[in-house]
Formats: C-alpha cells, structure tokens, sequence
C-alpha cells in the first residue's frame, strides 16, 4: 500500500518509524519540484536571450553582459529567504502551528523589506553596472534597461522563491512546480508580444496582424518581471489571503467599531501591485526617453 505525501508527513510527526522506501518517497516528491523551479529560474534567462536573437547580436550581448550580476543578486536572496522555510519546516514537524504562523509574519515583513531595498539597489546601479563590466558604448543602454526592469521586480521574484518553498515545507510539493511552469509559460508570451513590434505573420494560411509593442531589449525584461509579478502573487496566494481576511475583519469591524478593522492585509498587495506595476512601466519607458534625448542633441548639433 502507497501512502501519500500527507499522511507520510502525519506519520514522521507523530515520531513513527519510516521505511526507506517511503522516505525515499518523501524527498523526491519534494525535491524535483524543487528542481523544476531551478530549472525554470535557468531557462527564463535563455529564453529572454533566445527570443531578442532575432534583432540583432548587439541584443543578445547587452542580456549577456548583466548576466552574472543577475544571478548574484537572485543567489543572493535565495540564500536569505531559505531560512524561512527551513524554520516553518522545523515548527510544522514539531506541530507548533503558532510559532510556523509567526515565522511566516516576519517572512512576509522581511520580503517586503528586503525586496524593496535590493530593488532599488539594483535600479541605482543600473546606469552604471554595464561600464562597470566594460560594455561597448553601443550596449550600454540596453543592458541598463534590462538589469534595471528585471530589478525593479525583485520583490515578486523573492516572494515567488520564499512562499513556495514554504509551500513544498508545508508537505504541498505540486502547487509550486504549477506555478513554475507558468511563470515559464507567461515569460514566452510576454516576450512574444513585448519585444517584437506589431507586423503581420501567416497562420494557416492566413495573415493575421498580431500587436507587438516592439521594446527589444527592455520587452524581453519587462516579460520576464510580468511572469515573476504573477508568479508571486501566486505563490503568496494573495487572493484568498486578502478576501479572507477581508472579509473576517470587516465582520468583526462591524460589530465591534471600525477601528479595529486591519488595514495592513489590505495595504501589503496592494502596496506590492502598485509599486511593481508602476515601477515596471516607468522604467520600460526609459529607453525610449534616451533615444529622443540622443536624437534631440543629434538635431542640436546639426544646426
């Protein structure tokens, strides 16, 4: 007889003896998930790369440069955020509920903390980090653009690791490697439509005008922040989370006085919506912004 994953968990709870086999069992129902969100961590990348090949090696080049600097940062954070997840691992096997509710309290005020500064770390240095790494001239706008949009969502890139690795802590190991594939998934569509500009392709033989807001560079950026925004909100599961709370705190409200309605549940999504929707617009429209500045002293010149 196969026992599932949550009566395994019940089970090593309890203090009973597992067989090896079903130990065995455990770490790989947790672990390739785990894999899988590694994996698509990697592709995400290649797949920016890939799709901007089309414009030109100069495109691909400037993706390239902030390369290494993307995974320091993501490295990075990955290593602060484990910890969470570890102690909610620990709490839950101990069955002390209140303690892993109080570990994923500071989680949350930690991911809005510390995504927000290494957020605005990286839009900081943007301008700055392709010289840094001895970019062509040529290149460095692009490179800032990216490193800076792929930046600006840190935040929903760090809750998309942390709360799903608390979900795989918990014993749900399918839910993260869903929302993985997704994000993946979104990142090809993004992209699809971001980086190209509106031009008319044949289906079946027959031609369809397909929009594109023709970004290049900073498209393939700002795909992949989009898919890490959802990806995010996802794993947070801020839906329920919000209409829940939501809707158990108005009741209480209500009866008791307004006062004690909680405005933090409301606040935390909608603060991290509206910063990474604004954010990622503002600074998708920067390359924009330098090529009419150059056009504009090129024009100064000219006369």
């Amino acid at each position: 007889m196969t026992l599932s994953l949550e009566q395994l968990s019940s089970r090593m709870r309890r203090g009973e003896d597992i067989p090896l086999r079903e130990t065995a069992q455990v770490v790989l129902a947790l672990s390739v998930p785990s894999i899988l969100q590694q994996m698509v961590v990697t592709a995400m990348e290649y797949i920016d790369a890939a799709m901007v090949g089309h414009i030109g090696a100069e495109a691909t080049a400037a993706i390239g440069i902030v390369g290494s600097s993307t995974w320091l940062l993501h490295g990075i954070l990955v290593g602060l955020y484990t910890a969470f997840s570890i102690q909610i691992a620990q709490y839950l096997g101990a069955d002390r509920q209140a303690d892993a509710r109080g570990v994923l309290r500071q989680a949350m005020l930690f991911n809005l903390i510390l995504g927000l500064a290494v957020a605005g770390f990286g839009i900081g240095i943007s301008r700055f980090l392709p010289g840094w790494l001895g970019a062509d001239l040529s290149l460095q706008a692009n490179a800032s653009a990216y490193f800076a949009i792929w930046s600006a969502a840190l935040p929903f890139t760090m809750a998309m690791g942390m709360y799903a690795a608390m979900l795989r802590a918990t014993g749900d190991a399918l839910t993260p490697g869903l929302i993985s594939v997704l994000v993946c998934g979104l990142d090809v569509v993004f992209n699809f439509f971001l980086i190209n500009p509106t031009r008319t392709l044949t289906l079946f033989g027959t031609r369809v005008t397909v929009w594109g807001a023709g970004l290049g560079v900073p498209g393939a950026a700002l795909g992949t922040a989009l898919s890490n925004v959802i990806g995010g909100l996802l794993a947070l599961e801020w839906g329920a989370y919000l209409l829940l709370d939501f809707f158990y705190s108005y009741t209480i409200a209500k009866e008791k006085g307004w006062k004690f309605l909680p405005v933090e549940i409301i606040l935390y999504p909608a603060f991290h919506f509206a910063y990474g929707f604004g954010s990622l617009c503002g600074i998708a429209a920067l390359p924009k912004f330098v090529r009419a500045e150059k056009e504009k002293k090129k024009a100064g010149d000219g006369r």
